[in-house]
């Protein structure tokens, strides 16, 4: 299965996608199943599980969200709730509680204050971890990716690829494929965590950063929603 765990919606404050274009680019570049992951937020994922419903019932969406901890950020995975920024201790009990997944984004990206500081996490930690990203579509340095790939082995985590889209037009550019014979949830967690999982796709192009930038700037400012 074609599956993409990380992309935003107009819910974050640096992305203006609508919840439609969301489904029907994922649709269109073949995605079996696709996970939103706005910051803090669980309302994107809520209306694009609605939308793909209806126009698109092929297309899994696992609700997901990006939630800000005392360690950097992190994605929720298979949650049912918003779960607000807290200490990453209480950030994971929650996640659990609600039978979630611990994934770590990006976490050797330098040009993102935001980033998972898996320097800071003791052995209890990680051992929560379900997965990492091993290639971040939006990590601008590809040797920063490389670093996530070696951690995940250190630790024998699964490797996860994503497009960490903020944009319609970037949804495909990276994907993990898992090794699950159907779309399921239930099938998609246990083959993630079994580390039934291969890499797929590439970088974005550099204008993307551009776009967030303009995407913050502009919603601030209200010509965005």
């Amino acid at each position: 299965m074609k599956i993409d765990f990380h992309m935003h919606t107009k819910y974050s404050g640096d992305s203006n996608a609508s919840p439609d274009e969301v489904v029907a680019r994922a649709a269109a570049v073949g995605l079996d199943a696709i996970a939103i992951t706005d910051h803090n937020e669980v309302k994107g994922a809520s209306e694009v599980a609605q939308i793909a419903e209806k126009v698109a019932p092929s297309l899994t969406v696992i609700i997901g969200e990006e939630v800000t901890t005392d360690m950097g950020d992190v994605l929720a995975l298979f949650i049912k709730k918003r779960i607000p920024p807290a200490p990453l201790r209480a950030v994971i009990f929650e996640i659990k509680k609600q039978g979630g997944l611990l994934a770590l984004p990006h976490p050797f990206d330098s040009l993102r204050g935001s980033r998972p500081k898996v320097e800071k996490m003791d052995d209890g930690i990680i051992k929560q971890v379900a997965a990492v990203e091993g290639l971040n579509a939006r990590v601008a340095l590809p040797w920063e990716n490389a670093r996530a790939v070696s951690f995940a082995q250190e630790h024998n985590l699964p490797l996860i690829a994503c497009s960490d889209a903020h944009f319609p037009e970037e949804i495909g550019a990276a994907w993990t494929e898992v090794a699950c014979a159907n779309a399921s949830e239930g099938a998609i967690k246990a083959a993630l965590l079994a580390g039934k999982t291969e890499m797929r796709g590439h970088l974005a192009p550099p204008w993307v950063h551009l776009k967030t930038t303009a995407a913050k700037i502009f919603k601030k400012a209200g010509v965005w929603k």
